[in-house]
C-alpha cells in the first residue's frame, strides 16, 4: 500500500469517526446496547431456577440471552451511520472529498465495528457478572454441578465465541 493511499485511508477513518461521534443518538444507541442486553439478562437470570431435583437450562446461555437484543441495537446504529448521509445528501460531499467509495465504506465499517466492539464487550462482561452473582442464589451452585461462571470456562467461552444455539 502506498503512503498516499494509507494517508487517505487514515483521513477517511478520522472523518468517519468524527461523523459517528457527532451524530445525535450514537452514544445513546451504544448505551442502549449495554443497558438492554444487561436488562434482558437480569430478567432471564432472575427467572432461572435450579431445584434440588434438577436444573433446567444452561447457565452460560441463560446469562447471555440478551446479546441478541444488543445486536439488534447495533444494527440500528450501523444503518443510521450509513443511511444518515444518504438521506441528507451529504454523501455527495463525502465522495467529493474522498472519491474512492470503497475507502469511505471501509472507514464507516471500521468505525461502527470499533464502537460496537467496545459496547458489546461491556455488555457481555456485565452479563457474565450478572450471571456469576445471581445464578448461585437461584440454585445454580457447584453442588448441583454448576460452577460459578467464569470467562475461562469452556462452555461460556464457547457460547461467547460460537453463539451456539441448542435445537
Amino acid at each position: 500500500m502506498s503512503a498516499s493511499r494509507r494517508a487517505a485511508g487514515m483521513a477517511a477513518l478520522h472523518a468517519e469517526w468524527t461523523k459517528l461521534r457527532t451524530t445525535p443518538g450514537t452514544f445513546g444507541l451504544l448505551l442502549a446496547t449495554v443497558a438492554l442486553t444487561m436488562a434482558v439478562d437480569v430478567t432471564a437470570v432472575a427467572g432461572a431456577r435450579c431445584e434440588a431435583f434438577g436444573c433446567a437450562g444452561d447457565p452460560a446461555k441463560t446469562s447471555l440471552v440478551g446479546v441478541t437484543l444488543g445486536q439488534a441495537v447495533i444494527v440500528v446504529l450501523a444503518v443510521f451511520s450509513v443511511s444518515g448521509e444518504y438521506s441528507t445528501g451529504m454523501i455527495r460531499l463525502s465522495l467529493a472529498a474522498m472519491p474512492r467509495r470503497g475507502t469511505v465504506l471501509a472507514a464507516k465499517a471500521v468505525t461502527v465495528t470499533a464502537a460496537a466492539l467496545v459496547a458489546g464487550t461491556g455488555a457481555v462482561l456485565g452479563s457474565v457478572l450478572i450471571g456469576r452473582l445471581v445464578l448461585p442464589g437461584e440454585g445454580f451452585t457447584a453442588g448441583h454441578g454448576y460452577p460459578p461462571l467464569s470467562l475461562g470456562d469452556g462452555p461460556l467461552t464457547g457460547a461467547l465465541l460460537l453463539r451456539r444455539r441448542d435445537a
